[in-house]
């Protein structure tokens, strides 16, 4: 183990690099800067007024922030602990594990007034978001939305009568036919996903004292196998003090619509004090979900939170 302390250094800037042992790094100053610990199971106290960006690597790594000033923390793999008690900004990547954040601020206001503003991401594993008072905070999530075209077959493929010398008995003995095989199909694949007219013809059948044109629409073709897939390795997060003014959820790119069809939005007991209080998303297919306690969010501040309707 290394221990590193720093103390009444205020102007030469923190330039600290640790090993992949279990580093302990004190600042007492308000010196800025980088600390870099390497692998191991690290402790970081930050208890000056330090602009200063933190990666602690791989372990299960311990992070104290006092600064007023602005933080960049990420702790890398692992179940971390990151404790925020200042007033400033700060942007904390957790990283993969089980990790925990808590901010006990002391006010409302950032440094010399300026607003406080919290990016925060978790990252793959179960986390824990517990929020004292703040000014503004976002919540970063990630998803993988795959889009693959479908395959598309055509009824007799593309074979139709012929348009001037099929007469109407041939026309609707294919309708009937082609209706016959769509109802297969989907029955086989589910919805034709491109569904419509792919062939409108004008059938002329001619006797040797009249011609008449008959006009037919028909979809002989059908697409399947093709659709959106999203899922997410960011596991069963849980916030504490979400404010649905200010507070933001960045789905990563996640539209309203997509939201509508891959997720549900619901109301449960997730804390387990008896009371359905509790907002619960969650991706239908699993590997999300996202727990914000002791919050009613409705479908329309939802909107606002994740800025599909800043309108609200």
């Amino acid at each position: 183990m290394t221990d590193y302390v720093i103390a009444n250094n205020n102007n030469s800037p923190l330039n600290i690099v640790g090993t992949d042992l279990s580093d302990t790094v004190t600042v007492n100053s308000n010196a800025d800067g980088s600390i870099s610990t390497g692998g191991g199971d690290d402790t970081v106290s930050l208890n000056g007024n330090n602009t200063v960006t933190v990666d602690t690597g791989d372990g299960a790594d311990t992070v104290t922030s006092k600064s007023n000033e602005h933080v960049t923390i990420n702790t890398g793999s692992g179940d971390d602990i990151v404790n925020l008690n200042g007033n400033g900004d700060a942007t904390v990547d957790l990283g993969a594990g089980n990790d925990t954040l808590t901010l006990l601020s002391t006010n409302q206001r950032g440094n010399n007034g300026a607003t406080e503003v919290l990016s925060l991401t978790g990252g793959d594993g179960s986390d824990t978001f517990t929020l004292d008072s703040h000014e503004a905070a976002t919540f970063h999530f990630s998803f993988n939305v795959q889009t693959t075209q479908g395959q598309t077959v055509y009824f007799r493929d593309g074979d139709t009568p012929n348009q001037k010398n099929a007469d109407g008995q041939a026309w609707a003995n294919y309708a009937k036919q082609l209706d016959a095989w769509r109802d297969a199909m989907e029955a086989q694949y589910g919805a034709d996903q491109n569904a419509g007219t792919t062939l409108s013809v004008d059938a002329v059948t001619s006797t040797k004292k009249t011609s008449l044109t008959t006009h037919y629409d028909f979809d002989n073709s059908f697409t399947f196998g093709g659709g959106t897939t999203i899922t997410s390795t960011d596991g069963h997060d849980t916030i504490k003090g979400f404010n649905v003014l200010t507070d933001k959820l960045d789905l990563g790119g996640i539209t309203q619509q997509q939201f509508d069809d891959f997720f549900t939005l619901t109301l449960a007991d997730a804390d387990g004090d008896g009371t359905a209080d509790d907002t619960v998303i969650a991706l239908k297919g699993g590997g999300f979900q996202l727990d914000l306690i002791d919050v009613q969010l409705t479908s329309a501040q939802l909107a606002h939170a994740t800025g599909w309707d800043l309108s609200i």
